[in-house]
């Protein structure tokens, strides 16, 4: 995550958001992740039969706001 200062290094909590291509949130992500310093992991996997698309992933810091977003399409 951008905007995050080099000395920010304890724990924070992110709400993460997959929307589907027609921007639709799909509800198999885990409502939560853990990271330190505006970073922090979690899986999307997707199944052979998931709609064709642009998805994208939001992760909002729950502290402050600060959101990142990526996007994948499936083909």
């Amino acid at each position: 995550m951008t905007g995050v200062p080099d000395d920010e290094t304890g724990p924070f909590s992110y709400e993460t958001v997959l929307t589907d291509p027609q921007g639709r949130r799909v509800d198999i992500m885990p409502w939560s992740v853990q990271g330190t310093g505006g970073n922090a992991v979690t899986h999307c996997r997707f199944a052979h039969n998931d709609p064709t698309g642009r998805w994208t992933l939001t992760v909002k810091e729950v502290t402050t706001g600060r959101k990142a977003s990526a996007s994948v399409t499936l083909e």
